[in-house]
């Protein structure tokens, strides 16, 4: 949990790069209940959190 006060858009950025990145090259969209992809974007979004 980043704790960050609002959401950048470093941080909108870093989720769609991170479900971009977790999608099948057939695919437009990852599989919703991949807990993967949930986790890829927590951590890539937590990365590019403003540190307060």
């Amino acid at each position: 949990d980043a704790r960050a006060p609002s959401v950048t858009i470093a941080m909108k950025r870093a989720a769609a790069h991170a479900i971009a990145d977790a999608s099948p090259a057939d695919e437009l969209l990852p599989d919703p209940l991949d807990v993967s992809v949930h986790r890829a974007v927590a951590t890539a979004v937590a990365k590019a959190a403003p540190q307060t």
